[in-house]
């Protein structure tokens, strides 16, 4: 009760008090590549977010990739928005082997953000869903050169249960890492796939596609940014930074800018569109 009582305080503090002192940040020079996973029931979405993206993301941009599914639509949507295009099936048929065709789009891309520098050949890559933009200028990493975590509004128990299933003890009251977007450094996510290899005595997709297959009531639900932000804000603690995402979420009409948002909706760092309507 006590838990409830303390995340519902924290979510009103947040949402009425913190957003209210969100501004852009200043631009940082440390180069990051963008990777969007995109469906093709989220083309229209992705033609509104991927360019605000590359407005707003305020890193020098090394390379913007949609990965996704080979539809015409999404090709399409690529060569309108001159970015590249990245048949998920090659890497998916790596990491997931012969459980590809059984894996839903949920959880392929959940695989794809955790071998992410590796599918674009980069080190620093940041993702961010299709279904997400920021309203301001945002960086992933401060002016001291650490990565920024973006924290989510309120405790995520189900994701917490399966990350300790895949990495052992989490602080007592974790962070949540659950926040639609992360940077993924690919030194940090090496160290990533090597604890879960070593802790599980096989290759870290293998590890966690096995935790999938247990009973969710047992481990809980899978989000590749808690697994990361958990692993990573307690294994590289002094090189990295935490800050509230600042993320409201928004009818359809309001995300796509058929409906202005309103005033109190345009002082968060960034606004997602999870449901239809």
């Amino acid at each position: 009760m006590f838990e409830t009582a303390r995340q519902k305080l924290s979510l009103h503090w947040n949402r009425k008090i913190a957003s209210r002192f969100t501004r852009d940040d200043t631009t940082s020079d440390h180069p990051v590549s963008l990777m969007i996973p995109v469906a093709p029931k989220d083309v229209d979405r992705a033609s509104v977010s991927i360019p605000l993206m590359r407005e707003r993301v305020s890193h020098p941009i090394q390379k913007i990739a949609v990965v996704a599914p080979d539809r015409a639509e999404i090709r399409d949507l690529c060569t309108r928005l001159e970015v590249d295009f990245i048949d998920e099936n090659a890497p998916l048929k790596d990491l997931l082997g012969a459980r590809f065709e059984g894996a839903s789009g949920w959880i392929r891309q959940q695989f794809l953000k955790l071998d992410c520098p590796r599918i674009l050949g980069v080190e620093d890559v940041v993702v961010m869903d299709s279904d997400t933009y920021p309203l301001r200028r945002v960086v992933f990493c401060d002016e001291d050169g650490r990565q920024i975590l973006y924290n989510g509004d309120a405790n995520q128990a189900p994701f917490h249960r399966f990350t300790r299933a895949a990495l052992g003890a989490l602080p007592a009251r974790p962070a949540n890492f659950v926040a639609h977007c992360m940077m993924f450094h690919g030194p940090f996510l090496g160290a990533l796939h090597t604890e879960l290899e070593a802790q599980h005595g096989k290759r870290w997709s293998e590890a966690l596609l096995d935790l999938l297959e247990r009973p969710v009531d047992q481990v809980g639900s899978m989000s590749e940014y808690d697994l990361y932000g958990q692993f990573t804000a307690r294994t590289f603690a002094t090189r990295v930074t935490q800050r509230w995402y600042a993320n409201i979420k928004v009818t359809t009409p309001e995300f796509l800018g058929d409906t202005p948002l309103p005033a109190w909706k345009r002082r968060f760092r960034f606004i997602s569109n999870h449901q239809r309507g």
